[in-house]
């Protein structure tokens, strides 16, 4: 996120000034909405394992796409594509989290992975003054695709299969 900005800016057409970052800021909400707004459309005919599966891929393509193109028209749809993906990946989380944490240990193991992303956050951040855009969103495209390739893994996982009944709240 630190570095769309600065990505986004060069290929703006000159006509574009200033530059509408609040226009652009609001257009990424919006999709984050919309992707959560179409996970639960999709979760009534995919296992969210899928969605997930296949809301990771689409990730990594296109949070590759500003490493490869120049437009400023591809790139913001790019983005805004990635942004409805980060939608779509919190309530697919939830949901496999719930399938696949016991509840007695639940919010011990998501405060180790606070403090990890938490981690992540500063080194992204530092690394956007020592590396240049494209070494980053590459850096960041590559830990996409392993997590597409672990979320392929968990998909084999019996926990992850589990569905809760809705009912009384016990496995099924």
């Amino acid at each position: 996120v630190f570095n769309w900005v600065p990505m986004l800016e060069p290929l703006a057409p000159q006509s574009q000034s200033p530059f509408p970052h609040g226009l652009i800021f609001a257009c990424f909400m919006l999709c984050i909405a919309m992707g959560s707004t179409a996970f639960e459309v999709a979760s009534r005919a995919l296992d969210s394992r899928h969605i997930l599966t296949i809301t990771l891929a689409v990730s990594t393509f296109v949070l590759a796409t500003p490493v490869a193109v120049d437009s400023f028209a591809t790139v913001l749809a790019a983005f805004l594509l990635f942004e409805g993906c980060v939608g779509a990946f919190g309530p697919g989380c939830a949901t496999l989290r719930s399938r696949v944490i016991p509840s007695n240990i639940h919010s011990t193991i998501l405060n180790f992975y606070r403090i990890t992303l938490n981690a992540a956050v500063v080194v992204g951040t530092k690394g956007s003054t020592v590396a240049s855009s494209s070494t980053l969103f590459s850096a960041c495209a590559a830990c996409l695709a392993l997590s597409t390739v672990c979320q392929l893994v968990l998909n084999s996982d019996p926990r992850a299969h589990r569905v809760e009944d809705t009912d009384s709240g016990k496995a099924a």
